[in-house]
């Protein structure tokens, strides 16, 4: 739905597509992502310029996100609390490694530089979907 409204508010169709960024742990996310958004299309009789516009005008980009989260810190609860100065009960703990890679043309890397906030993003072009 949210393409859909994003499609139906430009005027150009040439221009506008979206860099989509799925996070789901599967093999392949950008690919599947933007395999279910085709059928979806196809379910709801959607027209074929909207299908021809996903394919053509939009970077459904594969990612991997590699970090140990070990949960909530029972053993460390009160030292947390005093370094935090409140008690979190949603708090949870990660390892302070972490990386993301994006397979991604080089212009999703310019609008979205995560890079520039320090993070530990890769990124590359061998498995992102564009066309």
């Amino acid at each position: 739905m949210f393409l859909l409204h994003w499609y139906e508010t430009f005027a150009d169709k040439s221009v506008g597509g979206l860099a989509i960024i799925p996070c789901e742990l599967i093999e392949q996310n950008g690919d599947k992502l933007k395999e279910l958004v085709l059928r979806k299309a196809d379910d709801w009789q959607l027209s074929d310029a909207f299908k021809d516009w996903v394919e053509n005008n939009n970077s459904f980009c594969n990612t991997l996100v590699d970090r140990i989260v070990t949960g909530y810190p029972k053993d460390a609860v009160e030292e947390y609390k005093q370094a935090l100065g409140y008690k979190d009960n949603l708090m949870t703990v990660g390892e302070p490694y972490h990386m993301f890679a994006v397979d991604a043309p080089d212009h999703v890397k310019e609008i979205l530089p995560f890079h520039q906030a320090g993070l530990n993003i890769k990124w590359g072009m061998s498995c992102c979907t564009e066309n």
